[in-house]
């Protein structure tokens, strides 16, 4: 005898899979990773399956999100890089934070993004994004990541600011801003 399918099985099945991918993405990736996972167990659409397969160390071991990342000049990355964040900055203005944000992770696929000059700016706004979206633990993501990899940089006591203000912020309060 089969067992019976239960009505919306299915949908439960896929609701559940995403779940579990959520969870696997929070505990494989952290919030130091390129991609953050949403505080409400949500992965970022622009995170990619091959993201998920990447592991979050390095060849030696560590973990890249861990260390201070040395900007180096490459003028056709920096120029797509700058880019993407002043249109993002334009939308911020705007009040599209959204499609600000989706922009500012954009901006983070581009291969070697992290070395490039406008990294901490994109991390930055990415942060600002995240708080405005009520996202309050990608926000700290962005921001902690900032002042580990860029502490040298004009964002980094900004970054830390925020950082402070985000932790005594109570967690009823990190809805959306308006």
């Amino acid at each position: 005898m089969r067992p019976r399918r239960l009505p919306g099985a299915q949908a439960l099945t896929r609701a559940a899979a995403g779940l579990l991918v959520g969870a696997l993405a929070t505990l494989w990736l952290g919030c130091s990773s390129n991609m953050p996972v949403l505080s409400s167990g949500r992965v970022p659409a622009t995170l990619s399956p091959d993201r998920l397969a990447a592991p979050a160390a390095g060849l030696d071991g560590t973990d890249p999100s861990r260390r201070v990342v040395r900007i180096e000049p490459d003028p056709q990355r920096d120029e797509e890089v700058h880019s993407l964040l002043r249109a993002a900055l334009d939308g911020l203005r705007s009040g599209e934070i959204q499609p600000a944000l989706d922009l500012l992770m954009q901006a983070q696929s581009i291969e070697g993004w992290t070395q490039s000059e406008h990294a901490p700016a994109v991390l930055f706004w990415t942060g600002h994004s995240y708080d405005q979206l009520g996202e309050r633990f990608a926000a700290m993501g962005a921001f902690r990541r900032i002042t580990i990899q860029y502490p040298r940089s004009a964002f980094a006591e900004r970054a830390t600011r925020r950082l402070r203000e985000l932790r005594s912020r109570s967690p009823q309060a990190s809805g959306p801003q308006r």
